[in-house]
């Protein structure tokens, strides 16, 4: 091989090389528990659990990813459109002042499962209207179900972590009109096992939520819009 060949070669192999490592990200993934909020000091808490059935409160089970939710933002799993004028500005650019919502608003967000890697949603074809998982897709009917909304102030949100000690209700604005994550059940006894579904918010305590950090895991990915699954490169 020729002198000029052989230099040509380097620097193909070069560039190639900094084009491989341009695309490595070091990221760190923090998984949630989501709890609803007793309704007595005698209930134990109960967690937003992915299972074959659906979306279904039940005790807690330590490393479980079945129970564990990454808050990632809207278009997630590709990247974050250009903000301007689209079919989703008013649900992506919208808070609870500019919303058909009461009071001060946060960041709209999809909450990921890390056992499937599927979004949780809402969908206004099931006949009860419940919250269930589907593929996390940035198509806009899909977003406009994946997207949710808590209360907690910008400012509270460390690190993507919501504040241990408050609770927030989990609002969804599919169809234009606030709907809010609550249990099917409505009555203590009734809560191990039970669905959620969007109903009309009022506040109560099935509507409430708590975010606890479950797992923080870092990892190499390709694109900085991904999440970790499992540590490591």
């Amino acid at each position: 091989m020729s002198r000029p060949c052989r230099f040509l070669l380097v620097v193909a192999v070069a560039l190639l090389g900094m084009a491989t490592g341009a695309q490595a990200y070091q990221q760190t993934t923090r998984w949630l528990t989501i709890s609803i909020k007793p309704p007595d000091d005698n209930t134990p808490p109960l967690f937003l659990t992915n299972t074959t059935a659906g979306v279904k409160l039940d005790r807690y089970h330590s490393g479980d990813p079945t129970q564990q939710w990454a808050a990632v933002q809207t278009d997630y799993p590709t990247a974050p459109r250009v903000t301007g004028h689209g079919p989703l500005d008013g649900l992506l650019n919208c808070t609870f002042s500019g919303c058909p919502f009461q009071g001060h608003g946060g960041d709209v967000r999809k909450f990921v499962n890390r056992a499937s890697g599927a979004c949780l949603a809402f969908t206004a074809i099931d006949k009860h209207k419940l919250t269930h998982v589907e593929p996390c897709s940035a198509n806009d009917d899909a977003v406009a179900r994946q997207a949710w909304q808590w209360t907690f102030a910008a400012d509270e949100v460390h690190q993507g972590v919501p504040p241990a000690d408050l609770y927030t209700r989990l609002a969804s604005l599919f169809q234009g009109s606030p709907k809010c994550m609550a249990s099917t059940a409505k009555q203590a006894s009734a809560l191990l096992g039970s669905e959620l579904q969007a109903s009309a918010c009022d506040g109560q305590w099935y509507q409430q939520f708590n975010f606890l950090l479950a797992a923080e895991l870092a990892c190499t990915t390709q694109w900085d819009y991904n999440i970790c699954f499992v540590a490591g490169p």
